[in-house]
């Protein structure tokens, strides 16, 4: 009977060690919420110890705010605006078009380049906001 209970004990402290130990990851399947500027990939003058968190993006249906220092605004300067999304496309305003998708939680966002233009190229990768 002592082992039974001994064996019980075990197994009860076994699970819950393993359940508290456990990563709890969520996978973002929406572009909609609030995000963070993990890094940015451009022909830029930033460093790898550049914090880009200051850089935020808050997606709400057909709404975007933007909010962003004045010597780092890569799509738009802080404000809010309409946008839309069709086939990976997201549109902000009636002109600015950038390719997107969800990749590991994260959401990255590639200018379209102009072919004319050298350099252009910019891709930005958000994670969600952390709530600081």
């Amino acid at each position: 009977m002592k082992t039974q209970i001994k064996l019980l004990a075990t197994a009860i402290v076994l699970t819950l060690l393993t359940a508290c130990g456990a990563k709890k990851t969520t996978k973002t399947t929406s572009i909609y919420g609030d995000w963070e500027l993990e890094k940015a990939i451009c022909f830029c003058p930033f460093t790898d110890e550049t914090d880009f968190s200051t850089n935020t993006l808050s997606i709400q249906p057909n709404q975007i705010k933007i909010a962003s220092p004045e010597d780092r605004q890569f799509i738009k300067p802080t404000g809010t605006y309409d946008f839309s999304t069709e086939n990976q496309y997201l549109k902000i305003g009636e002109t600015t078009e950038y390719s997107y998708e969800l990749k590991d939680g994260n959401l990255i966002i590639k200018f379209l380049e102009e072919p004319e233009l050298a350099d252009d190229e910019l891709t930005l990768i958000y994670r969600p906001a952390s709530g600081k």
